[in-house]
């Protein structure tokens, strides 16, 4: 995809986290169709997230001592 692109480089994952964020969750699903369409896609693959970190941007440190302390 990157080359298809025509990217030197991969996006730093935060970007890409900034714009999913902000772009219509049917245009972003558009716009992957379209590129599925379009390169004449065979076989999709798909990778699952085993990182571990939560789904929200919070710290899970900071929202735990927030609960706690009841100060934020």
């Amino acid at each position: 995809m990157r080359l298809f692109l025509q990217l030197s480089k991969i996006p730093h994952y935060i970007t890409l986290q900034k714009f999913t964020d902000r772009i219509n969750t049917s245009l972003l699903e558009r716009i992957i169709s379209s590129f599925i369409l379009f390169t004449h896609a065979r076989h999709i693959f798909a990778g699952m997230d085993a990182t571990g970190f939560e789904v929200t941007h919070a710290s899970e440190y900071y929202t735990n001592r927030c609960n706690d302390k009841k100060i934020c």
